[in-house]
């Protein structure tokens, strides 16, 4: 049975078989030790994963094989290059500094292509073999982190940057950027009587942004029982559509605390407590719902004048109507925690914490109707999107000793709210207008009028991500044998 969301019930006609392999290399080098300009370590990792599901059946629904049907399918590489050097001066000041550069190309593609789709004219319009045209996207980031670490008598100071430059790209074309409209297609032999081509132009939509953070934090003891852990982060983000405006250019503030107190002289038993404030950066994506650049729009239109196909009209549309806000500002959520952790022996503890999360300043486009009709959509941060995650965890974690080890966790846990899209939802849409329906006598006057506003209530609820019950284990066995050792 289906829930009318969830195709993974169904049974299909063609086996889906998907793929994962990922490569590491890593290769360290050590450059020079205990020197008067301190340590220096060089750390080289890349990593590869290849991803790909064909045919592609229950992302896209593709039913093939079928007479002339094709096999849909989607494959990714993900590639990340990352050197970094480790630097340490004394035994007090420790530096990071790492550049990674990450693509990952991702193909929503079939196993053959047609020359160019065609269009079947005699009698029912008929789409001949052109569903699931490619649709290739690349997202690139390069990043360079920094991160200091200084010991100075009671306190261990950290301070860091991030910097991100972020570069998403879409292709979405036709075989040979044309599409045919004719008659008497034979889609065996591939023949038919020529009537009109349309010559696309080939145009990539690409988006940037950028991410700059800073952060400095301190952690430190109040006596012998008590120790504390405070900071503060600063980021900026912009962003650009794919015609160069701007999108985004927000800057964010988060403090963070947490700490502990002793309850026994011995450090056994402790309780613990923290808050943050974390704010959620703004997709990439978001700046490609701005794009302006029109893919699979813009055409020369050809004519078939007996002998040859002739120029006969262009057709050209104007840029996205859709407009950006740079006022807007990422969504946050900030994060209680509170807890208490027994240590029994020397290899075994336990602990409980209750953890509570509130989202805010959710971004969303907001539609309502002007006086002639026409509807209006603005992007802004509303104030009644709401989300809330409420949990109780059980823990426990046996140290390696012996040759194993063994933790684990139990949550329980409530996530409740109206909005958990990563931006766009019908949240606060058409608030002011009147609805009507005719299906439910029980909805609305006589004619089935309400106020469209009495729908928003009903938004609020579980998302279907929601995992009430949660449980986690991990372990490790180690089994010496002469000079090898069998970890599992």
């Amino acid at each position: 049975n289906s829930d009318g969301f969830n195709i993974l019930c169904y049974t299909f006609n063609v086996t889906q078989d998907t793929t994962n392999d990922k490569y590491v290399f890593r290769y360290d080098h050590q450059l020079v030790k205990d020197t008067s300009l301190g340590s220096h370590k060089l750390e080289f990792v890349f990593s590869k994963v290849k991803t790909r599901t064909f045919p592609d059946v229950t992302t896209n629904g593709i039913d093939a094989p079928f007479p002339g049907g094709v096999h849909g399918f989607q494959a990714s590489s993900r590639n990340l290059i990352t050197p970094a050097l480790v630097s340490t001066f004394g035994s007090n000041v420790t530096n990071t500094v790492r550049y990674g550069r990450q693509w990952a190309p991702v193909d929503f593609n079939r196993d053959s292509m047609p020359t160019a789709p065609f269009f079947g004219l005699s009698g029912v319009l008929t789409n001949y073999d052109n569903t699931f045209m490619p649709q290739p996207r690349n997202t690139t980031v390069n990043q360079i982190t920094d991160n200091l670490s200084w010991v100075k008598g009671n306190h261990l100071w950290k301070f860091g940057a991030d910097w991100q430059r972020m570069e998403s790209v879409n292709h979405f074309r036709f075989p040979g950027d044309k599409v045919f409209y004719v008659f008497d297609f034979n889609p065996s032999s591939r023949t038919y009587q020529p009537f009109v081509y349309e010559q696309y132009d080939d145009a990539p939509s690409t988006s940037k942004g950028d991410q700059l953070a800073v952060y400095a934090r301190d952690r430190f003891q109040l006596g012998a029982r008590v120790s504390v852990e405070a900071g503060v982060r600063l980021e900026h983000q912009t962003g650009t559509s794919d015609i160069g405006a701007g999108t985004v250019d927000a800057w964010v503030f988060a403090p963070r605390v947490s700490g502990s107190v002793s309850l026994t002289s011995d450090s056994k038993t402790i309780l613990v407590g923290s808050f943050g404030r974390f704010h959620d950066s703004i997709l990439q994506g978001f700046s490609d719902a701005f794009a302006s650049v029109p893919q699979q729009t813009n055409y020369n239109s050809y004519e078939w004048d007996g002998s040859q196909y002739v120029f006969s009209y262009r057709n050209e549309q104007g840029g996205n109507t859709f407009m950006p806000n740079l006022a807007v500002t990422p969504r946050y959520m900030d994060e209680m925690t509170g807890g208490f952790e027994r240590q029994v022996n020397n290899s075994l503890g336990f602990g409980v914490r209750v953890i509570s999360r509130t989202w805010k300043n959710f971004i969303d486009d907001v539609r309502s109707f002007e006086p002639d009709g026409t509807i209006t959509r603005v992007v802004q941060n509303i104030a009644d999107g709401s989300r809330t995650y409420r949990g109780l965890e059980l823990s426990f974690d046996k140290r390696f000793s012996n040759n194993w080890s063994l933790s684990g966790s139990y949550t329980y846990s409530k996530t409740r709210g109206n909005h958990f899209g990563d931006d766009f939802t019908a949240l606060d849409d058409f608030v002011d207008a009147t609805c009507q329906q005719s299906v439910d006598p029980g909805l609305g006057d006589a004619e089935g009028k309400f106020p469209c506003a009495s729908i928003q209530s009903r938004l609020s609820g579980t998302p279907a991500y929601d995992r009430p019950h949660l449980a986690k284990f991990a372990g490790a066995y180690r089994h010496p044998i002469g000079r090898v050792d069998l970890t599992a």
